[in-house]
């Protein structure tokens, strides 16, 4: 008997077009009271002074994703139901989506934050200083949860892959089996298509005239996680890694329509 020569059946991804997720972001950013928060930051306010420097836990929402409204994040519940917690948990706790233990966790950066509150950056590196003084703003919140939910909607929707990279990493005792022969983990596809989340949400502050105006290095001032992730790859392996990881960046953006005129040219210091 011959194999059926049909490709019914299978799901293919050749599209890797964007989940459409920007009502949950203005929901969430509106339900947490987050827009409030960095208003009050920016008048000078101090909120949470004693739980901030103090490593304490502050809550600002906790939801399931069932409460969700964009049509990707229905069907991401509908297989992979998550909680999302916004806000600082206890210690420092980096934004994370979690698939074993079913939720996503959008924090701001709490060593900045108390850098800010004591108004003392001297445990603050390189790289640190150079993002401090855009990581007080909410489009950084904005681009974080975005990048987070993407992380989520694309494990549920396409056969769990990133459960089984960490499923597999841990079988195997093997934390870098997460960076898939990669130099770094943000090099790996699944990382590449958060941030492309994170940049299309930064893309909805601008004109066409705007966006077109801006540089690559512009952009990664603007996208401090693309900062953070360019100067480690820098520091760590070279130029020519950090090289690739932005050629990287820049074909997918093209593919997505992200890409300005002005980001074509690489980053060099």
């Amino acid at each position: 008997m011959g194999i059926e020569r049909t490709f019914s059946g299978y799901m293919f991804r050749i599209n890797e077009s964007l989940f459409s997720i920007e009502s949950d972001i203005d929901m969430i950013v509106e339900r947490s009271g987050m827009g409030k928060f960095y208003e009050d930051i920016a008048r000078g306010e101090r909120p949470y002074y004693d739980e901030m420097v103090g490593n304490g836990e502050i809550v600002f929402l906790i939801m399931e994703s069932s409460e969700l409204r964009s049509a990707d994040a229905v069907r991401a519940h509908s297989v992979n139901p998550v909680h999302i917690l916004i806000g600082f948990p206890k210690g420092d706790v980096q934004s994370q989506y979690s698939p074993l233990d079913r939720f996503v966790l959008v924090s701001p950066n709490r060593k900045l934050f108390r850098a800010l509150y004591l108004d003392d950056r001297s445990n603050l590196d390189s790289v640190e200083r150079k993002i401090y003084d855009k990581e007080f703003r909410i489009e950084r919140f904005r681009q974080t949860l975005a990048h987070e939910l993407s992380h989520w909607i694309s494990d549920s929707l396409y056969g769990s892959h990133i459960k089984g990279l960490i499923d597999r990493a841990n079988k195997l005792g093997r934390a870098d089996y997460m960076k898939l022969r990669k130099h770094d983990v943000n090099m790996t596809y699944f990382e590449i298509d958060a941030l492309i989340h994170g940049i299309k949400e930064l893309r909805r502050g601008y004109t066409l005239e705007e966006w077109d105006a801006l540089t690559f290095g512009d952009l990664m001032g603007l996208y401090s996680s693309m900062r953070v992730i360019e100067s480690r790859l820098r520091e760590n392996y070279g130029e020519e890694v950090s090289l690739i990881w932005q050629r990287s960046m820049v074909k997918r953006m093209d593919r997505e329509g992200l890409l300005g005129r002005g980001m074509r040219s690489l980053y060099r210091v």
